[in-house]
């Protein structure tokens, strides 16, 4: 063999060498490049779409409705504790009361409350509903719960326990016995007055005693029983 040809030789053992050393460094670079791209966009999209959630008012208008009902802001616990409401409620059983209708109402209408009289009455209540309310305005007796019986312009009349709304007597499909009035009942309710009662109605003390509440001293209606779980029940 010739000096040329081992030349040539070593001259292609050198490039082999070196296609196969850069074969094996050149995708390391890449790669490197890959991870780190790849964990820089891992952790950057998280607080990119938790900016862009922020930014959707949608979404703003969501996450405060949730904190709201998760602080009590707009649903109430109560825990049944007299028999005025039997057989609808129990002592013991516990309830939801959904205060957003009234909050909402409030705060939209306060500024029509005010002015005009004839608006003041909570227009998503409505007769048969079950709800919770304060006896005095100052509201530091215990929250009371009654059907709903009259809402404001109804004439209320109580004739030998039956009950007339308007001159029509008043189906009440919740009552196991019929209603008990120690005396004849009979009135026209103002803009902004209810009218409640028991569906016990021998035990209860309500509007029969104390007269029709106005709309300020309403806390909101049951919308569920949930305790005990077998008794558990919606919209009343």
């Amino acid at each position: 063999m010739s000096w040329r040809d081992l030349g040539y030789c070593n001259s292609q053992m050198l490039r082999c060498a070196l296609w196969h050393y850069r074969g094996d460094i050149t995708p390391m670079p890449y790669l490197s490049r890959r991870r780190s791209v790849s964990a820089n966009t891992l952790t950057s999209r998280p607080i990119h779409r938790l900016v862009c959630s922020f930014a959707d008012p949608l979404k703003i208008a969501v996450y405060i409705l949730i904190l709201l009902l998760i602080s009590g802001f707009l649903l109430v616990r109560y825990t049944i504790e007299q028999t005025s409401m039997e057989p609808t409620f129990h002592p013991g059983q516990r309830i939801v009361v959904s205060r957003a209708e009234s909050t909402i109402t409030n705060l939209l209408m306060g500024a029509a409350y005010a002015a005009h009289s004839e608006a003041a009455g909570v227009g998503w209540l409505q007769r048969g509903q079950v709800v919770v309310f304060y006896e005095s305005e100052d509201r530091e007796s215990l929250p009371l719960i009654k059907r709903l019986i009259g809402i404001p312009g109804d004439h209320v009349q109580i004739y030998d326990g039956v009950v007339l709304i308007n001159g029509a007597q008043l189906a009440e499909p919740y009552l196991t016995t019929g209603t008990a009035c120690d005396a004849h009942c009979d009135l026209t309710l103002g803009p902004s007055e209810y009218f409640f009662m028991g569906d016990n109605r021998s035990v209860s003390r309500d509007s029969r005693q104390f007269g029709p509440i106005p709309a300020n001293q309403i806390v909101g209606r049951v919308v569920l029983r949930f305790w005990p779980l077998d008794q558990l029940a919606i919209s009343f």
